[in-house]
């Protein structure tokens, strides 16, 4: 039986394939059996088994062809004519594997070329906030084929007609690329018609060191026992007392937040409340002395006791404070956030109020008013005047008067 021929391989995988069918037919003799057959073969393993070179050397190969033919039998005076086919074979597929690895990297090189209009594009569309119009976008496709195209013949000297693999490939990035694109356009955010400037309320707080735990509702109230236990379960949950009816004395703490949108931002000028306000609430206190706690200090405070008031430097309350707005304001850029707090006081009226922001983009001032969100914004004053839960004296001014007990419910104190 003659020997495995080497004709016909143009890959490793089709060397190593026809090397273990030589190997094969030579009886798969030991290492030690070919590297006295062949002393040049010192490694017989980098040829056969599982720890074989991917691309051995031609003078491996052609040392392993040798063993085998002379393990099998055949005279070392024939070696010569097999010896060369099997050089030969061995040169074509060094020839095919060089003319792959050319072709894989004009390929990429082309394709690289293709992609780069298309990613200096989408850099450029996300740089101007999606702002490229769709005008450009075809001369990027456009583009994006013609530097396939150059770059093919410079590394080819050759036009794309004459290779019907980079033309398909070139002709996928071209189409895939576009199709991506238009769905990048799609995909664009709308940036929206409305005020270049959105606020809202984030929340309302309490200030504990001055209000105490202290609540005062409109109305006469007569409180249940399981009022009381009702009113107890709540004392630190202020959002539920609001809902109740509950009106905050003396101050109202609020966090609102800004957002411009417009694209070359907006800067906050003013701020003021317009404020509807008559005589301190008289219908029911519920009281207690204030404790000890931890002080939030707002950035803005609100006179309530003087008409539709304006921002002020945050002082005690009481105190007259410089004009906010007078010597600063707020610049906010597109999609830019900012919390603000703010805090609302009387010591003289009752009022409910609105938060209004005056904001310019440059040209003639606007205003917008604070979105409640749900929240209720509204704040009155003792009725003796008092600046605090602590100071409170004269509590005779109130159809109902209830303080907390020592089991946390409100107890009726009977009146003079």
């Amino acid at each position: 039986m003659p020997p495995p021929s080497p004709q016909g391989m143009h890959r490793w995988q089709d060397l190593h394939d026809r090397l273990d069918e030589l190997y094969t037919w030579a009886g798969r003799p030991k290492p030690s059996i070919l590297r006295v057959l062949v002393p040049e073969l010192r490694a017989p393993w980098q040829l056969f088994g599982d720890k074989r070179l991917a691309t051995p050397s031609c003078e491996t190969v052609l040392s392993g062809v040798r063993a085998c033919l002379l393990a099998g039998g055949m005279a070392a005076a024939d070696l010569d004519k097999p010896v060369e086919a099997w050089t030969d074979a061995y040169q074509q597929i060094q020839r095919s594997d060089a003319t792959s690895r050319h072709t894989a990297s004009v390929t990429a090189q082309i394709v690289a070329a293709a992609f780069a209009p298309i990613a200096t594009a989408v850099l450029v569309n996300l740089a101007t906030e999606y702002e490229t119009n769709s005008f450009i976008w075809a001369l990027v496709v456009v583009a994006s084929g013609l530097s396939a195209l150059l770059a093919h013949h410079l590394l080819t000297r050759q036009w794309m007609r004459r290779s019907r693999l980079i033309t398909g490939a070139v002709a996928a990035v071209v189409l895939v690329g576009g199709a991506g694109l238009i769905e990048l356009r799609r995909s664009e955010p709308i940036v929206p018609d409305g005020p270049p400037l959105t606020a809202h309320v984030l929340g309302v707080g309490r200030e504990s060191s001055l209000q105490g735990s202290d609540w005062v509702f409109a109305d006469k109230l007569r409180f249940t026992a399981a009022q009381s236990r009702e009113i107890a379960s709540l004392e630190d949950d202020d959002l539920a007392m609001r809902r109740r009816g509950a009106i905050d004395p003396l101050l109202l703490p609020i966090s609102i937040m800004l957002v411009g949108t417009a694209r070359n931002g907006v800067t906050v000028t003013d701020m003021w409340l317009k404020s509807r306000c008559s005589r301190p609430l008289t219908g029911t206190l519920l009281h207690r002395q204030p404790g000890a706690g931890p002080r939030d200090t707002p950035r803005l405070a609100f006179d309530l006791d003087r008409p539709n008031p304006h921002a002020q430097a945050y002082g005690p309350i009481g105190a007259s404070g410089t004009d906010y707005f007078r010597d600063t304001s707020i610049f906010l850029a597109h999609n830019e956030q900012q919390v603000v707090s703010i805090e609302a006081r009387t010591l003289r009226s009752s009022c409910a109020f609105d938060i209004v922001v005056v904001y310019s983009t440059g040209g003639t001032p606007k205003s917008l008013t604070v979105d409640r969100a749900g929240f209720t914004l509204a704040v009155t004053a003792y009725a003796d005047g008092s600046i605090s839960s602590a100071t409170l004296r004269d509590t005779n001014a109130y159809a109902s008067y209830y303080v907390y007990s020592d089991t946390g419910e409100p107890r009726l104190i009977p009146r003079h």
